[in-house]
């Protein structure tokens, strides 16, 4: 089933605004594969020791609402019929089954019923339900005067191109020719005719991209459908918009070669690299698609523009390109003032470190930049030391846990928690210590008790790794509910505790573990970190004192599946064997305008 988002027509005006009058953010747009869609390196992985297992989701949905909404779609009251196929339709977006029979009423509907707000509730039912078998019937409505205009457009026209409805590109291409037709309605019937690539539409398309009479927002959507397709004609405009040199055309001609691998193509687009950023940035995307490799080989020094979009599209072509010259390129990189192009940098550094050609120079590259980079590529050789297990960084690892920036230190925690050496056990619980006194220092500071318990949990968890056990009584500390430290780094403490004593009772804590496990006073609540590692440590040391609290939590219906699940995995570790799954997370859809009063499970319902 395919649920389709009508389009903002609104938001073309802001486009064509930022197209021909283009504003640098600072930031570049994060497109592509290769990007990360966040920074996020900085890995928690005691949330996977051990993995438990997620609850079945259940919907349990009333056949009851289903025959009160049919009943409602034929009263007389267009509220009732309207309110009956949102109903629809919103249980269909929840994932009911067993509506699938219902849609056909939907199109009579749609065709018949008197008001035409009803008639456009049919139409996003249909969608909703991808009701493909009413594509006629949506076409006839979207072009009816009497329905409510652009909002049916929108509403049937993404559908009509995701089910390629042939007989809707004669109606999409007769919107385009017709003079009368407003822009919105136009640029609709244009995207669409892209979306299914009309060769038919070819010539029509290029009218409206030389027609300067035309909006702008027009003419830019219908040179993005073009680049859709693929045709000689399309080729020969471009060469004549370049010629033209006016920015609006040249904007016209990068979009038009999204898709063309032809040489002459690919030697508009090199030209276009070197125009203003908004062009510039198009046509090395269009590069980096068509060609890949060609941006880093042939434009180098695009590295340095001004604008961000652009030196992402290069920092792209060299993370797609394994050699040398792309180290070299990657690691200046690493020092980007736009976050994007550090994360990408970064993380094509780790690939090109993990292979045996590029290796050594990546690692000899970025112990480069760890003896005295900016903070910001100093951050990022940090977090590829740690990826890449670069055990001859660990002494200056050690040393950027007090390094000024926080970003520094938390990748240094993080980089020798995966480092996992024995050797830097004493540093790393040096640096705890002191951390455990800074937190405390800083509880009127958010931030800074942030950063530092987020480096805690970090060196707690490398403490954890290899079982460190002086640090135990310091760990112990973190266990009250008052300790005033961070849940998260409360439960790297517990987590912790249970690795060090694993397989080995310690009477007192298992205590204090119950105590925490126990706590789900609403007032005042406990950290669901915390209860979660609490389970998990009496499982690991084996506490069988503690399963009648263990059972509890495992059989109750506890809202907080990682409690539940973590009480379960401590119970079979303790008694061995397998126990039963957790019980489904069952959903029962409410808050409708019908609903049963009694529904078939026995509970009273509200009705409305």
């Amino acid at each position: 089933m395919s649920v389709h988002t009508p389009s903002g027509y609104a938001a073309l005006a802001c486009m064509a605004l930022a197209i021909c009058c283009h504003v640098q953010t600072g930031q570049a747009q994060t497109v592509g594969p290769l990007v990360p869609a966040d920074g996020g390196i900085i890995d928690l992985p005691m949330l996977r020791d051990p993995t438990l297992p997620d609850r079945e989701a259940v919907v349990d949905f009333d056949p009851g609402y289903k025959q009160l909404w049919i009943a409602a779609l034929n009263r007389p009251e267009y509220d009732l019929r309207m309110n009956a196929l949102l109903a629809f339709t919103d249980a269909r977006l929840r994932g009911v089954a067993g509506l699938d029979d219902v849609a056909p009423l939907f199109v009579d509907k749609l065709a018949d019923d008197p008001n035409r707000f009803v008639r456009l509730a049919a139409a996003r039912a249909l969608v909703a339900f991808d009701y493909d078998d009413a594509a006629a019937a949506l076409l006839s409505a979207s072009e009816d005067p009497n329905n409510v205009g652009l909002d049916m457009i929108a509403v049937v026209d993404p559908a009509l191109a995701d089910w390629d409805f042939a007989p809707a590109r004669t109606v999409w291409l007769s919107r385009i020719t017709g003079k009368e037709e407003a822009t919105a309605r136009a640029s609709s019937a244009i995207q669409c005719l892209g979306q299914v690539r009309a060769d038919e539409a070819v010539d029509t398309l290029l009218g409206v991209v030389r027609d300067a009479s035309r909006p702008a927002t027009l003419r830019l959507t219908a040179a993005q459908a073009l680049g859709n397709m693929t045709d000689t004609r399309i080729e020969s405009a471009v060469g004549d918009l370049i010629a033209g040199n006016r920015p609006i055309d040249r904007m016209l001609a990068v979009r038009m070669l999204a898709s063309d691998p032809a040489d002459e193509a690919h030697a508009h687009l090199v030209e276009l690299a070197h125009d203003q950023p908004v062009v510039a940035a198009q046509a090395l995307r269009n590069l980096n698609r068509l060609s890949p490799g060609t941006v880093a080989s042939t434009l180098p020094d695009l590295r340095s523009s001004g604008d961000p979009n652009v030196r992402i599209e290069v920092v792209r072509s060299l993370a797609g390109t394994a050699a040398s010259a792309s180290v070299e390129g990657l690691i200046a990189s690493l020092n980007d003032p736009d976050p994007g192009i550090r994360y990408l940098s970064r993380d094509a550094l780790i690939q090109f470190g993990a292979s045996e050609s590029l290796g050594r120079e990546v690692r000899e590259a970025c112990m480069g930049v760890l003896d005295g980079g900016d903070w910001r590529s100093l951050e990022q050789a940090v977090l590829i030391a740690g990826a890449l297990h670069m055990e001859q960084s660990a002494d200056r690892l050690i040393e950027l846990l007090e390094h000024d920036r926080p970003e520094t230190r938390l990748a240094a925690a993080n980089a020798l928690r995966e480092l996992n050496l024995e050797s830097t056990l004493p540093a790393i619980f040096e640096r705890v210590q002191a951390l455990t006194g800074l937190a405390l220092e800083s509880r009127g500071r958010p931030a800074e008790f942030q950063d530092f318990s987020a480096e805690t949990t970090q060196l707690v968890m490398a403490l954890a790794e290899l079982r460190y056990e002086p640090a135990a009584e310091l760990l112990v500390r973190y266990i009250p509910k008052h300790s005033g430290f961070d849940g998260m780094a409360r439960g790297a403490a517990l987590y912790a505790l249970g690795r060090i004593y694993e397989d080995r009772l310690r009477a007192d804590l298992s205590t204090l573990f119950q105590e925490r496990l126990a706590d789900d006073t609403p007032i005042d609540p406990e950290s669901a970190y915390v209860r979660r590692f609490a389970a998990i440590a009496l499982g690991r040391m084996k506490a069988a004192d503690g399963l009648d609290t263990l059972r509890a939590f495992y059989s109750a219906d506890v809202q907080i599946t990682s409690i539940a699940g973590a009480s379960r995995w401590a119970i079979m570790q303790i008694e061995g064997g397998e126990l039963p799954p957790l019980a489904p997370m069952v959903t029962r859809p409410h808050g409708y305008f019908l609903e049963p009063a009694v529904s078939s499970a026995g509970f009273y319902q509200t009705t409305h």
